[in-house]
């Protein structure tokens, strides 16, 4: 039986919102020690710009600042938050970066907005993944590779086998291949 179904609507996802992950600008270095830095971001459709994001990171007084002007509803008077980083040791040394939600002050990866909303986290907004809301056969369908990137695996693929014993990789792609056969055999489409 389907989690959510007619008449009552699917839960947002996180698909449908904007979003902003401490592991990106961890990769791209905004969390250096000790360091002011800032950037920004921007969301585009068709090549216009919807949406631009300006940040600044203050390493160390741990804060995140966010500026952010919606171009999609018109306003151009930039909102700012103020959001509260902390971190969390690493198996292998270092840190890891987190935001505290403003909300309900969890230790979040990634923050959440839409428009003129608030930054919060899936919990608080009540987001579910665009996977969660799907039911039955289209849950498995939705997590099929296509025909044309099971392709791009094998040109992909270094050595399906080695010492004699099948890759991980190459197991994987035969896993993804069968599930794609069994799901046109399951429909009536047959090959």
């Amino acid at each position: 039986m389907a989690r959510y179904s007619y008449p009552y609507p699917a839960k947002a996802t996180t698909e449908s919102m904007r979003c902003i992950f401490a592991t990106f600008l961890n990769k791209h270095r905004y969390f250096k020690t000790g360091e002011y830095q800032s950037g920004s971001m921007t969301w585009s459709r068709n090549g216009e710009v919807r949406q631009r994001v300006s940040f600044s990171v203050d390493s160390s007084n741990t804060s995140f600042c966010l500026w952010h002007n919606n171009v999609e509803l018109g306003y151009f008077k930039p909102r700012e938050y103020r959001i509260r980083l902390t971190t969390s040791p690493c198996f292998f040394g270092g840190v890891r970066y987190w935001f505290v939600c403003p909300n309900c002050y969890k230790r979040v990866g990634t923050l959440y907005f839409s428009g003129e909303s608030p930054l919060a986290c899936r919990t608080c907004w009540n987001l579910s993944y665009e996977s969660n809301n799907l039911s039955g056969i289209f849950k498995q369908i939705g997590s099929l590779k296509y025909s044309y990137e099971i392709e791009e695996m094998y040109k992909n693929l270094r050595t399906p086998y080695y010492k004699g014993k099948m890759t991980k990789r190459y197991a994987k792609l035969l896993k993804h291949e069968r599930r794609l056969e069994q799901a046109f055999i399951t429909l009536g489409m047959g090959r």
